[in-house]
Formats: structure tokens, C-alpha cells, sequence
């Protein structure tokens, strides 16, 4: 399907969204991770798993409710080897033509869950405003790399409404969450796309609904920190984009042979004597080894700003490919201690 950069396209549906050739936040986070994978997957395209399934179903049932039992239907309940069972299945079928049957249990829990969140007064009144559902977006990032996203729900330049099944709805159970699946990466995508598609938003907000009874719902918004580093995180996917398609080469992990700690919480672990090596993110390194920034902040105990503000008062940097116009900056261990000891 041909598309124009930048636009806005409202009369997509979801699989000829993610047929287009444009980097999405999940595509984003796999190059952070792997652009290898990232490549892999553009090349064969992995079918919907069970899980993408059920979460398109979800997002369906709590932000499309009619359009979702316009859809859909419910099967019976009960042994899906009997007689009985069978029939009713094909009397139903027979009933709903066109429509998608989907398991009794399923069913049941994506109501328990629609349910709940318009049982909470904010997640509620939130998804009362008009506004767009699962609208298209498509923008060249400056010029050069094609990008898109799909807000669950904007509300004309005011907000975004994103919707997020979870196992802990709790505050301290969601910003683990989020850590963990890169919810801010995501939000600072979002943003950076409808700011570049003419479409801005002030306001991004999660809300949050655990998928197992009493289907708890939480509504957050990410402070400040969170989403200066999702976009620093953002800017790095996109300059490893960039990286491999000038250099054609899409790396995976390192080519250089580690050696493995395990994990603190599995085996302590001894302070290593003097300066020789240091542990970082469970890898033993020496003063040689070369460090991103993001490896730099955690190795230094400071954000990842503070390592940008560092570079520009003479930490010593490079670009990771010198090849490449735009390049990840790396920095030396010995030259990070170095920094830091002479203040």
C-alpha cells in the first residue's frame, strides 16, 4: 500500500497499519535492541501471535465497544470436544455471519475489563471526549526515515489516551512496567510523530486495567525524566537507523567475546580490586572497553543528560561509526574514570 509522508490517514485498518513500510515504536525498540532482529523481521514479517491476538481484541472490546460486537460474537461455554458443544457452535456461527467467534472465557474477560475502566471515574471521563480511535500517523523524521504510530485515542490537540492490559495496575507495578516494556520510549515516539504530522498533543496518558478479576484500573501520566530519556532513547533508534542503512551492515550483539557475572541476586559478588576492571550491567570490562551513553550514565550513577552535558565540557567522546553521518557517540571507560576523578 503506497503512502504519503507525512499524513494522516484515518480509513487504515490494523493490518494494513503495520503492513506499511515505517518504523513503529516496536520497531524502534527492537533497533535499540537488536537491529539484526529488526532487519530479520522487515524482511519476514512474523505472523500475529496469540497474545497480539487477544490484545487487539482487548483494545477493541474497552475503546470500540459497538464496533466490537459488530465484529465479534461470543461462543458457547462448556467442552468443546461434545456433541452439544459443537452444535450450539454451529447454530452461532450460522447466526452471526461475518463475525469472528471468540472463546466464552475471553469473551467474559474482555467485558470484565471494558467494564472497569468505565467504572473508574477518570479512565471514564477521559474516553468520553470525542475524539480519533486508532488513527493513523505517517511522517519522514527530518527527512529521512519513515516513521509511523497509531494512538489508541487523541483528543483534538489536548491528549492522548493509550491503553495498557497489564498483571499490576498499582503505581509501583505499572512504572515497572513501563520500564520494562519502554512505555516512555513509546510516548516520546508518539509525540515527536504528531508534533511532525501537524497534530501535537500536551498531554500523553496510560490507562492501565490488570487482566485478571477484579480487573483494577490504574491512570498514569510519566514525569519529566522519564520522557527526557524515552526521547533521548527515541534518537538513538533513529541514529542507528540511519547508521545501518548508510552503512548496510545491520549488527546484532557484540562481536567481541564477554565474560559473564551472574547476576548479584544469584551469587554475591566480591568488589573487584583497583581499576583493572569494573562490572557493568553484569559484563566484566576493562578501562579499554568502549561505552554508549547510556552505559556511561549507569556505570557513573547519572542520567543520561548529565553524561550529554559532561561531553560538552570535555569528556572525551567519538561516533561509535566515523563512517556514518550520524553516529551514536561511545566513551571509554578509562576516560569516563578520568572525567571523574579530576571533577
Amino acid at each position: 500500500m503506497k503512502i504519503d509522508f507525512p499524513s494522516i490517514r484515518d480509513d487504515l485498518l490494523n493490518d494494513e497499519y503495520h503492513g506499511t513500510k515505517a518504523i513503529g515504536n516496536s520497531g524502534l525498540k527492537k533497533l535499540l535492541h537488536n537491529p539484526a532482529q529488526y532487519r530479520y523481521e522487515q524482511e519476514n514479517p512474523p505472523s500475529p501471535t496469540r497474545a497480539m491476538q487477544i490484545g487487539t481484541w482487548t483494545h477493541s472490546a474497552v475503546l470500540e465497544p459497538d464496533l466490537f460486537k459488530d465484529t465479534y460474537y461470543k461462543m458457547p461455554e462448556g467442552d468443546k470436544r461434545k456433541k452439544e458443544y459443537k452444535e450450539q457452535a454451529a447454530e452461532l456461527a450460522l447466526n452471526h455471519p461475518g463475525k469472528e467467534g471468540i472463546d466464552a472465557t475471553l469473551w467474559d474477560q474482555f467485558m470484565g475489563m471494558r467494564d472497569s475502566v468505565y467504572k473508574h471515574l477518570k479512565a471514564a471521563e477521559l474516553l468520553s471526549y470525542v475524539g480519533w480511535t486508532e488513527r493513523s500517523y505517517f511522517w519522514m523524521d527530518e527527512g529521512k526515515v519513515p516513521c509511523k504510530c497509531r494512538p489508541d485515542r487523541q483528543v483534538a490537540n489536548e491528549f492522548v489516551v493509550d491503553l495498557k492490559t497489564c498483571e499490576d495496575a498499582s503505581p509501583q507495578g505499572f512504572a515497572k512496567a513501563s520500564a520494562n516494556w519502554g512505555y516512555h520510549i513509546q510516548q516520546a515516539f508518539y509525540m515527536r510523530g504528531l508534533e511532525a504530522a501537524g497534530a501535537p498533543v500536551k498531554e500523553f496518558i496510560f490507562v492501565a486495567v490488570e487482566k485478571a478479576k477484579p480487573y483494577t484500573v490504574g491512570v498514569y501520566t510519566l514525569d519529566a525524566s522519564a520522557l527526557a530519556h524515552g526521547r533521548a532513547k527515541v534518537q538513538d533508534g533513529l541514529d542507528i537507523f540511519q547508521e545501518c542503512i548508510e552503512t548496510c551492515t545491520w549488527p546484532g550483539y557484540s562481536d567481541d567475546m564477554l565474560e559473564l557475572s551472574l547476576p548479584g541476586w544469584c551469587v554475591p559478588r566480591d568488589k573487584p580490586a583497583g581499576n583493572e576492571i569494573r562490572a557493568l550491567n553484569s559484563v566484566r570490562i576493562d578501562p579499554t572497553t568502549d561505552l554508549s551513553l547510556d552505559d556511561a550514565a549507569m556505570m557513573a550513577g547519572v542520567s543520561r543528560n548529565t553524561i550529554y552535558n559532561w561531553c560538552n565540557k570535555g569528556l572525551a567522546s567519538r561516533p561509535r561509526n566515523p563512517n556514518a553521518k550520524r553516529s551514536p557517540k561511545i566513551i571509554k571507560v578509562a576516560d569516563l574514570e578520568s572525567y571523574i576523578s579530576n571533577g
